[in-house]
């Protein structure tokens, strides 16, 4: 009895694989979807043309910053248990397929497991093994590239400052550079849902996407820009590919030009076509080629020159090659002058170029301060000065005065003059407005105001940040000392 019941356990043991699996046979740089099938060949998925077989001598090709999923077919590997690699990068085990089900969805009677990455893109680059089990696929992880940066056209693009305003009707967003940059309604697309036909909602741009995919790039979901509205607010925008100049408008002080001055530029990093042979991440069903990590930072071409600009963000996790850089809100209420800064790459990043932003103000030059007049023990003379200094360029600048009344005094009855002009040498950055008090009856406990602007040659300018007021009371003239008298002289009589 006991000689025939091991005779029928070892006939299933034939009859059945053992769970140690045999070799693996294909590696796919993306995995089916649990709800997905396969197209063509046995074991090739949608979209991606890019594997290596078993005994080729291939390496797949995965870029740092892959965050996503790859599927390895080999009968019986839906049982391996364990995954990992050589050099210990953050691999998961997410799922194993079994034959039957892969026969069922056309991929084939062989099983399956779907790997997870999440590969730093600061991590090391170079060849690694990725290891399940004991089966050992041979990996290349290398560093994106980019072809070039540039000033985007999307720094131009998005909504009016009033939308309803110029011919769009019903508040609908106006443009004058191309469709608004929206896409599914602010939802985004993948490389498949946004094609040049018009699907998604917004012009379509880029390098083509993966072979079988659509027939353009994803557009991004990117913000309403400033080069859209300053031409509105009386500023101006100079763009182009990898210089680009900011004319702040005269007046800033008002709702329309705050809202636009607020708006981004956009920085567009070109991928090279190369993203290895994966796809990822994911949206909305569909893999989008890998995105360039964050690469830029802020570095002033002058090193006493704070920052004026905000650190470039992404537009989005999806949109990691756009990025948006902004003024501060100090270089929008204050700044006067011309500066210029450097946008370079954060470390080193093949194909990466510099990229020039110049903001400047009209007119270039201002005034920084404008001293109080006070006076602690006493107005020494009729004759007195307000210490000033200026702001932006260093040439040959002239500055207007003139005195404003405050109080119950008219300024032309206690000062000889009310207005006049008063020129900085170049290479200075201070001055002083020369006063003269006519010592009028009540005048000494009056209030005024002293206004210094700016007079360019294209006219003056009275509102901030360029022009400066300061209220005053001249005070009393102080008392000249009297010398003490000479004591009287005494005479001595002569004796004879």
């Amino acid at each position: 009895m006991l000689g025939k019941m091991m005779s029928a356990i070892g006939a299933i043991a034939l009859a059945y694989p053992a769970t140690a699996h045999a070799a693996w046979e294909t590696a796919h740089g993306v995995a089916i979807t649990e709800e997905g099938t396969c197209t063509g060949t046995p074991h090739n998925a949608p979209n991606q043309p890019d594997m290596i077989r078993n005994g080729d001598g291939a390496r797949l090709r995965i870029p740092l910053g892959f965050v996503g999923e790859i599927e390895v077919y080999g009968h019986g590997i839906d049982f391996a248990s364990r995954v990992r690699t050589v050099n210990g990068r953050q691999v998961t085990r997410e799922r194993g397929v079994g034959g039957p089900t892969n026969l069922s969805r056309g991929c084939g009677s062989i099983g399956s497991i779907v790997v997870g990455f999440a590969i730093s893109a600061g991590d090391r680059s170079g060849d690694d093994t990725l290891l399940i089990d004991d089966e050992r696929i041979p990996i290349t992880f290398f560093r994106p590239s980019i072809t070039y940066t540039k000033w985007s056209d999307f720094s131009k693009r998005g909504q009016s400052l009033h939308p309803g305003s110029g011919g769009g009707g019903g508040g609908a967003p106006v443009t004058t550079a191309g469709p608004v940059v929206s896409t599914n309604n602010g939802q985004g697309c993948g490389p498949t849902s946004c094609t040049t036909s018009g699907g998604g909602g917004g012009v379509v741009i880029g390098r083509g996407a993966p072979s079988g995919g659509s027939t353009g790039e994803r557009n991004p979901d990117a913000p309403s820009a400033i080069g859209k509205c300053i031409a509105d607010v009386g500023g101006r925008l100079e763009l182009s590919s990898s210089r680009s100049t900011i004319t702040l408008p005269r007046s800033r002080s008002s709702v329309d030009a705050q809202t636009c001055l607020r708006r981004p530029m956009i920085i567009e990093s070109v991928l090279d076509d190369d993203t290895g042979d994966v796809y990822g991440p994911r949206t909305s069903g569909f893999y989008t080629p890998v995105r360039a990590a964050r690469l830029f930072m802020i570095v002033p071409d002058y090193a006493a020159t704070p920052a004026g600009l905000t650190e470039p963000q992404p537009l989005s996790p999806q949109d990691q090659d756009f990025q948006k850089v902004a003024m501060t809100e100090d270089t929008i209420a204050n700044f006067v002058g011309e500066v210029t800064y450097r946008i370079a790459p954060r470390s080193p990043v093949p194909g990466a170029s510099d990229l020039t932003l110049t903001i400047k103000s009209d007119p270039s030059f201002g005034v920084r301060q404008l001293q109080q007049i006070l006076f602690l023990v006493g107005r020494p003379s009729a004759d007195f000065n307000a210490d000033f200094t200026t702001a932006g360029t260093t040439g040959e600048r002239q500055l207007g005065w003139r005195i404003e009344q405050r109080g119950d005094r008219a300024p032309a009855t206690c000062f000889a003059q009310t207005t006049g002009t008063v020129t900085v040498p170049a290479g200075q950055t201070s001055g002083k407005v020369p006063l003269r008090a006519t010592e009028a009856n009540g005048c000494a406990t009056a209030r005024f105001a002293l206004m210094l602007l700016p007079l360019p040659p294209s006219g003056a300018v009275t509102s901030a940040p360029y022009a400066r007021t300061m209220e005053f009371a001249y005070g009393e003239r102080m008392r000249p000392l009297q010398a003490p008298a000479a004591p009287a002289t005494q005479l001595t009589p002569r004796v004879p």
